[in-house]
C-alpha cells in the first residue's frame, strides 16, 4: 500500500516502554520545542559571527572614520570595508555610507572603471590620478608592472576620469613637466614588461633606435608637408625681391615670416628654381 495512505502509527515511548508503565513518555518522533527555544540564543550568536572574517577579526565602522578616510583622497569600497568581502560586513558598512551620501558629505564617482568615494566638493588632482594609476600595478623586483593594456608601441595605456592616456608620459608630465614632440619615455632594459616606475624612466628620441634605416612612408610624408608649409609663404614676386635685396638674411627671414635657412636656399637657387635656360648655371655659380 502507498505510504501516504498508511494509518498514523500510535504514540510510543522512545525507549520501547509500554504506555501503561510508570515513567513512560509517549514523545517518540515529536518536535522538541524546548530544544528549539533553548538553542535560539546560540543561533543568534552564530549569526553575529558572520561579521567576522576567517581569522576571527571583528569589523567596526563609524561615520567619522569613513569620513576621515575619504578626506584623504578617493577610496574604493574594498578599502573602506578593510579588505573584507563578507556580505554581512558590507551591509553594515553601507548603512553608514548611504547615510553620508544622503547628508551630502560624500559622493560616489567612477574612476578607472571602479566606484570610488570622495568628498562632495572634491576635484581629482593629477597627484590623485598618479596614485590611482599606481594602484593598478603589481610590484615585481622594484618595478611597478602595469596590470592592464600595454600597447606594443605606446606602452601602458590607462584611464582615470577621462579619455585613455599614456601612463608613462602622464606620470612624467606630473613629476617633471611636458615632453617635447620628438621625445619619448624609455625604460631600463632590465625592467619588467609594462613598468611605470618613475625612477626607471629616462628621456629618449623617437628615432634613436632607427639610425641607418630607411625612412618610413609616414615620415617622408611629414617631411614633405613641412617643406610645403615653409615654401607656401613665398611666391615668385617675393622670391625675386629676396634675391634682388642686399639685406642680411635674418632681416629677410623676419620680414617674410620664414626661417633663415630657407632664405639661404632661395639665394642659392636650391628652391624656387627659375626655368632652365642658357644662364641658369651662371646664376647658381654667382649665388654660391
Amino acid at each position: 500500500m502507498n505510504q501516504f495512505f498508511r494509518t498514523q502509527q500510535p504514540e510510543c515511548d522512545p525507549y520501547g516502554r509500554k504506555a501503561s508503565t510508570p515513567g513512560a513518555k509517549l514523545d517518540d518522533g515529536k518536535t522538541r520545542m524546548g530544544l528549539v527555544v533553548g538553542g535560539f540564543a546560540r543561533a543568534l550568536k552564530a549569526v553575529g559571527e558572520a561579521g567576522k572574517d576567517v581569522k576571527g577579526r571583528q569589523y567596526k565602522f563609524s561615520k567619522s572614520a569613513i569620513l576621515a578616510r575619504v578626506r584623504q583622497g578617493p577610496v574604493k569600497l574594498l578599502e573602506l570595508a578593510q579588505g573584507s568581502r563578507n556580505p554581512e560586513v558590507r551591509k553594515r558598512l553601507m548603512r553608514h555610507v548611504h547615510a553620508l551620501e544622503q547628508a551630502g558629505t560624500i559622493k560616489k564617482v567612477w574612476i578607472q572603471g571602479f566606484p570610488h568615494y570622495v568628498k562632495s566638493l572634491h576635484e581629482t588632482t593629477d597627484d590623485d590620478r598618479v596614485r590611482m594609476l599606481r594602484e593598478n600595478c603589481r610590484p615585481i623586483d622594484g618595478c611597478m608592472a602595469w596590470a592592464s593594456q600595454v600597447d606594443p608601441q605606446r606602452g601602458p595605456i590607462g584611464r582615470v576620469d577621462g579619455p585613455p592616456l599614456n601612463v608613462r608620459r602622464f606620470i612624467w608630465r606630473v613629476t617633471r613637466g611636458e615632453l617635447g614632440r620628438d621625445q619619448i619615455i624609455r625604460m631600463r632594459q632590465e625592467c619588467e614588461h609594462g613598468c611605470i616606475e618613475y625612477a626607471h624612466m629616462r628621456i629618449g628620441k623617437r628615432n634613436e633606435t632607427r639610425w641607418g634605416e630607411k625612412l618610413l612612408p609616414p615620415h617622408r610624408q611629414a617631411m614633405a608637408t613641412a617643406v610645403r608649409a615653409r615654401l607656401g609663404k613665398l611666391d615668385w614676386d617675393k622670391v625675386r625681391e629676396i634675391r634682388a635685396s642686399g639685406e642680411p638674411r635674418q632681416a629677410l627671414a623676419e620680414r617674410y615670416g620664414v626661417s633663415r635657412s630657407l632664405i639661404g636656399m632661395v639665394l642659392r637657387h636650391e628652391v624656387w628654381v627659375e626655368a632652365g635656360g642658357m644662364f641658369t648655371g651662371l646664376l647658381r655659380a654667382a649665388a654660391a
